[in-house]
């Protein structure tokens, strides 16, 4: 139903380590959407008083959005949902953990085939590390040093909990 639509957009939300690492929504009114991207940043100049500046521009780029749908079925037998008198949070919790847990595969490694989705690893022109299995705390600071290098702030890692506990 309806009512149930943006309580499980929020739980997803709140489950979901994309948004924790702060991705963002965009409202979409039609099927697709074009958002301006920086290709290449302005080059400054050093010069003289009274002299003048040769000037740059900033080259602009685009991605194109295009709205998709994901969903599921799930059935469950009447006795329970009748019975249980917290079947509807049970079902709540487990469809915005399960929605988050897919959501974070198609943003972080969607391949682009037959669901459309194509992720940050397969992404091109995202940068990665060369780190594969165990990783080392040298590996998040050059990925730091990486990020930085190409003149932004890094605000978070995704990685699985070993990681975190390692």
């Amino acid at each position: 139903p309806d009512p149930l639509r943006p309580q499980l957009k929020d739980l997803m939300r709140a489950n979901s380590v994309t948004f924790q690492a702060g991705a963002g929504t965009v409202e979409m009114t039609s099927d697709t959407l074009s958002l301006a991207c920086v290709a290449s940043d302005p080059t400054f100049e050093v010069k003289a008083e009274n002299e003048s500046f040769t000037g740059s521009d900033i080259t602009f780029d685009n991605v194109l959005l295009v709205s998709l749908v994901i969903g599921t079925i799930v059935t469950a037998s009447r006795e329970v949902a009748e019975d249980s008198p917290n079947f509807d949070s049970i079902i709540e919790g487990v469809m915005g953990r399960s929605l988050a847990v897919e959501v974070d595969r198609l943003a972080l490694v969607g391949n682009g085939g037959s669901d459309g989705i194509t992720g940050l690893v397969n992404y091109t022109g995202v940068g990665s590390t060369g780190s594969v299995g165990a990783i080392d705390w040298t590996d998040i600071q050059n990925a730091v040093v990486d990020v930085k290098a190409n003149n932004a702030m890094p605000n978070a890692y995704i990685g699985p909990p070993t990681i975190g506990g390692d």
